[in-house]
């Protein structure tokens, strides 16, 4: 871990708390899932040969072999998911969901940010909603030349996540088939994400399709239940292994995770208990109070974790193609996102509770912080599953304090805070925000 040196004097043990450390097993409360007949006979029908002709469009993106944010092939995958989406009867309604980054660096801040949303109606009189999503958009930041050449490099993205939208894609189809007569009594939302990677043009911002979504649902008061997002989860040359992600709020539904693996997809191995990580576009609900979980080859995959997974070498380069791909666990983690979300569907009311691991987990949720950079005033998000007293300070880059933005007790839930940064000179600064046993830095570019 890294320690911040401007600090190391003024704030004791601000060594960022990445909240790495597993779950201890312990007696669940919540429901367990039952094997259904109907969802085994819905898993049955993933078909490979579907999901590799969807990578193949997508790594290929009508001949760029790019989905780099900002480039044709990105724009391409839109229109590929779009119409793809579209071609399912069974799909109620497509929207192009588009937006625009104010922080982009000049002219990229007028160009397009698009997710890709199709949504099956349920039709249950007062359906809550699910959300499978995954982030379309590729990155090449592991090549030298990334910050000079990303619109010419061929970043396919195979596992990162053409994999991710692929297994989007194949449960979309089988879900809305009228042949498979499935009746969701709750609406289903499939999202494919757009700018979830870091991008040259974009400064300090990641997940952003996935965050204005998760502020529309929260704006919007939408009864969100839960969230599974799709990651990365076709590259590993040992076995056939997932991991599942979640925050303490989203425990329910991690072990529903669990449930559906060992009743339809048996055969693929897992970690033994959650990790919590902020990787990928689940980290945005989250943020907002809303139950997600991410499903994941590894939960750090440029680490090897013996002895289920050596480090994916291809991550973020031009290498990541088609050819690295593991087929057999591709397939298994679909099945396993196309029974959990038919599963939480069939359920009459989707319900949670706090079990008994809270004590062994930090009562927070990693914060956020957007937009940034930001010009003149900029949101801090953060989430606490305990209530519990928490001070928000800016420091300037000499470790002077510029303000205190909050000290005061939060009640359990998710907060938001804004900045107005008023006569403040350009710059970075230090957003430092502790609790009883949580210490977090993050910097906050300003730019007038």
């Amino acid at each position: 871990m890294k320690k911040l040196k401007q600090f190391s004097k003024l704030v004791p043990c601000l060594t960022l708390l990445l909240l790495l450390g597993m779950y201890q097993p312990a007696t669940v409360i919540g429901k367990s899932a039952e094997y259904q007949p109907e969802i085994q006979s819905l898993v049955d029908k993933v078909s490979i040969e579907k999901m590799y002709q969807h990578l193949e469009e997508l790594c290929w993106a009508d001949g760029h072999q790019s989905r780099v944010t900002f480039t044709p092939g990105n724009y391409k995958a839109v229109e590929y998911i779009e119409e793809y989406f579209n071609s399912l009867p069974g799909i109620t309604e497509v929207v192009l969901d588009t937006f625009y980054l104010s922080m982009a660096i000049t002219p990229y801040d007028q160009y397009p940010i698009i997710n890709v949303i199709a949504t099956k109606q349920g039709e249950s009189q007062t359906p809550e909603l699910i959300i499978l999503g995954g982030h379309y958009d590729a990155s090449g930041s592991r090549e030298s030349n990334w910050a000079t050449n990303w619109q010419t490099l061929k970043a396919q993205g195979a596992d990162d996540n053409a994999s991710g939208v692929a297994a989007m894609l194949e449960t979309a189809r089988i879900i809305t088939d009228p042949e498979n007569n499935f009746q969701n009594k709750h609406t289903i939302k499939f999202i494919a994400f757009a700018a979830e990677e870091y991008h040259p043009k974009i400064p300090g911002v990641h997940h952003a399709g996935s965050l204005y979504d998760a502020y529309a649902m929260y704006d919007q008061q939408q009864k969100l239940a839960a969230v599974i997002v799709l990651d990365m989860i076709a590259y590993n040359t040992i076995k056939d292994y997932v991991e599942v992600i979640s925050n303490v709020k989203s425990l329910w539904l991690a072990d529903l995770i669990y449930d559906y693996v060992d009743l339809y997809v048996s055969d693929l191995t897992t970690n033994s208990y959650p990790v919590n990580v902020p990787y990928s576009d689940h980290e945005s609900y989250q943020i907002y109070g809303f139950p997600a979980i991410l499903l994941m080859e590894n939960d750090s995959p440029w680490n090897s974790d013996p002895p289920n997974y050596s480090r994916n070498p291809h991550y973020h380069t031009q290498s990541d193609t088609i050819g690295t791909l593991r087929a057999s666990l591709l397939e298994k983690v679909t099945r396993l996102a196309l029974a959990s979300v038919a599963d939480l569907c069939s359920q009459d009311q989707i319900t949670y509770v706090a079990d008994n691991r809270r004590s062994d987990y930090s009562e927070f949720s990693l914060p956020s912080i957007y937009p940034n950079p930001f010009n003149e005033s900029t949101r801090i998000r953060f989430y606490v599953d305990v209530d519990t007293r928490v001070n928000i300070t800016i420091y300037n880059m000499k470790g002077e304090k510029i303000t205190t933005l909050s000290d005061q007790l939060y009640n359990y839930g998710s907060h938001e805070i804004t900045w107005n940064s008023q006569n403040l000179a350009s710059g970075l600064y230090f957003c430092v925000i502790q609790s009883h046993n949580f210490n977090h830095c993050i910097k906050i570019t300003h730019i007038k």
